[in-house]
């Protein structure tokens, strides 16, 4: 921002802020650090203002292609607009991935603003944001009953911007859906938690080389069992509980891809990387960084944690944690 005013403290601090403010927000939207190192080196993104609003970029290169898009003041939309334009929004990710080298959708960033704020009789906003990308992924993928083993990874959080923002990771090769033994299909979900259920994979197992190794990459995964939330009065047992939950998703992954992991959980972790925890309370955070840290005490990986403050998907979750395990 031009700053406005010669010798004009006030201006040059008000410009300071807001540059702080603008800086923090893009880094509170912005998908985690290894999914843009993994388009670092490709070509230049192409961005484009389309005409309906939205503001687009693609970065694509021989490892990936990175689709970000961004619906300006979608706090300010009704009901049926936000799902309206959430439907468009996938609409644009989908042409774009299907327009490049790297044509398999695997992972889905989606940030949310005033997540939990009531739109209409029955739903909140990520209920109406849910309702738009069912409707958006029914048309890509040929009907809810394709969802299992097509539709990806994803994690959903809220913040307290304007904006709407999803990021698609792509592909050159399909990867294999892996679900959670503990946990029903999100796509599987009840009425309980909205008239069209969130649509993702819980994880995506990708191989990675001639040396037969694979990639995990595991979306938002929090304290909940079956479809039910888990321990809501409490941090450290939801943590435990989604400390367990990503064990078994990564234990079920293994097994998929023909490597044999110890029963324990401590065994399962050690094979993540590249982390990010969100939570809703700032005054969680330090708690959150010692326990998380301890329970991944290899030096590469803590170095590869991020934590963020998010609003999660249900209000009475205090934990979320996403990330990529590898074998």
């Amino acid at each position: 921002m031009t700053i406005l005013g010669g010798n004009n403290l006030d201006l040059k601090l008000d410009d300071d802020r807001d540059g702080q403010r603008a800086g923090l927000e893009a880094e509170t939207l912005a998908p985690p650090t290894w999914a843009r190192q993994l388009v670092t080196g490709a070509r230049r993104p192409i961005y484009a203002d389309c005409s309906s609003g939205l503001e687009s970029s693609v970065t694509s290169g021989p490892r990936g292609t990175l689709v970000s898009v961004r619906l300006r003041d979608a706090a300010s939309a009704p009901a049926d607009v936000l799902e309206a334009r959430t439907v468009e929004t996938y609409q644009l990710i989908r042409a774009a991935v299907a327009s490049s080298e790297n044509r398999w959708p695997v992972r889905v960033w989606n940030f949310i603003p005033h997540i939990h704020q009531p739109l209409d009789a029955e739903r909140d906003r990520y209920m109406v944001f849910n309702t738009g990308r069912f409707k958006a992924y029914c048309d890509w993928f040929g009907g809810r009953e394709n969802f299992p083993g097509r539709v990806p990874t994803a994690s959903g959080v809220g913040h307290r911007g304007t904006d709407l923002a999803i990021h698609c990771l792509a592909v050159d090769r399909p990867g294999t859906s892996i679900e959670n033994p503990r946990q029903v299909p999100a796509f599987g979900y009840s009425r309980r938690y909205g008239p069209q259920p969130p649509c993702f994979a819980r994880g995506t197992l990708l191989p990675t080389g001639a040396d037969r190794s694979h990639a995990l990459l595991i979306g938002g995964t929090a304290s909940i069992r079956g479809e039910q939330s888990m321990y809501v009065e409490s941090l450290e047992q939801q943590t435990d509980e989604t400390l367990a939950n990503l064990a078994s998703l990564i234990r079920a992954a293994a097994e998929q891809a023909g490597t044999t992991l110890a029963e324990d959980d401590e065994s399962a972790l050690a094979t993540m990387r590249s982390m990010r925890v969100y939570h809703p309370r700032e005054s969680d955070r330090d708690w959150i960084a010692s326990t998380v840290s301890r329970r991944f005490p290899n030096a590469a990986v803590a170095a590869e944690i991020e934590f963020h403050r998010a609003d999660l998907c249900r209000a009475e979750l205090l934990i979320e944690i996403e990330g990529v395990a590898r074998f």
